[in-house]
């Protein structure tokens, strides 16, 4: 019979202590606490958050764009309570103010990849008005460009500067309506299934997931609800494990994301669940309960970063999948 050594070539190494950085696949005998250990690749399932970087300016409600590291390329635009204009750049452990956006608005939408050119900022409340205004980053500063057809607040938007969706959110009433994005223009294009607000978006102007949020204004309902746009058409899908509104998320593209935070209809929600094209997984929470966190904070499901509770905050947490995990192994 084939024994470690047969197989590895060398025999299990009898340590007093784990090793700082074990690679995967290695297994050792660790005699202080007696148990046989091995270090194996980390999945999704042992992710978890931890404190980032502080914001400079407290707000809550913010846009937020990130690059292809969701937790080190990333913009905080805007916000409010009260409103700001304040934008500010993520570096993987703190925040730079930049350009301030043309106008302070809470609740608006935003796509694009961080700090690229590839980042536009999408109408929102600038107070007392909703806002159909775009602005588009170009690596020094905001520049206008032209209008959403429908004013609106508390939606959501996808894609890049030059190809993006805006989709659900408030007008005077809570909506379906959905805009596409050409680089140059807003055009309407098929209606969501279920009309809503305060709900998260993920992916890209052809291929985007909703996900939950809230409807109608007068006897608001939490809704589960998902659906996917294959750039032309929605279609509902598998719902949440836990309805919520003012929800965040992240991932591109749709068929590996993460939700987290919210409300839940009682209180705010730490919740954190993945989606892997067919069904949704709950993982570890956040360390802190909060909704109306910034929407479209990470570009992939392994590392974004989370903010924004429902007063204003300057608070962050990072989710990471580690490298490896150590595992104890029986030797009975």
């Amino acid at each position: 019979m084939a024994n470690y050594k047969n197989i590895k070539g060398f025999n299990i190494q009898y340590l007093d202590s784990d090793p700082p950085n074990p690679i995967e696949g290695q297994m050792w005998f660790n005699s202080t606490s007696q148990t046989l250990k091995g270090a194996e690749a980390a999945t999704i399932a042992d992710a978890t958050w931890a404190s980032g970087g502080s914001l400079n300016t407290a707000r809550a409600a913010a846009g937020a764009s990130s690059g292809s590291d969701g937790n080190t390329s990333l913009f905080i635009m805007s916000g409010g309570s009260p409103n700001t204009v304040n934008v500010e750049e993520y570096n993987g452990s703190a925040f730079t103010e930049i350009a301030n956006v043309n106008i302070a608005a809470e609740n608006a939408m935003s796509s694009g990849n961080g700090s690229t050119v590839a980042t536009i900022f999408i109408g929102g409340n600038p107070k007392p008005t909703r806002n159909g205004g775009t602005e588009s980053w170009n690596g020094t500063s905001w520049t206008e460009l032209n209008d959403l057809n429908s004013n609106r607040a508390q939606g959501a938007g996808t894609g890049v500067s030059t190809a993006a969706l805006v989709f659900g959110g408030v007008t005077t009433l809570y909506v379906g309506l959905v805009e596409s994005w050409n680089g140059t223009s807003w055009t309407e294009v098929n209606d969501l299934n279920t009309t809503r607000a305060n709900l998260a978006g993920m992916g890209l102007s052809t291929a985007s997931i909703a996900v939950g949020g809230r409807a109608p204004v007068l006897s608001p309902t939490i809704r589960g609800n998902v659906e996917l746009w294959n750039g032309s058409t929605w279609t509902e899908t598998t719902d949440l494990n836990t309805a919520r509104s003012e929800i965040s998320g992240s991932g591109v593209p749709y068929t590996d994301v993460i939700v987290y935070g919210g409300f839940n209809g009682s209180t705010n929600a730490s919740n954190t669940e993945s989606w892997n094209g067919a069904s949704w997984t709950e993982l570890n929470d956040m360390a802190t309960s909060g909704s109306r966190i910034s929407q479209n904070m990470g570009a992939s499901s392994s590392a974004t970063l989370s903010f924004q509770q429902a007063s204003p905050s300057q608070t962050t947490e990072e989710w990471n999948i580690p490298e490896y995990v150590v595992k104890t192994f029986t030797t009975s």
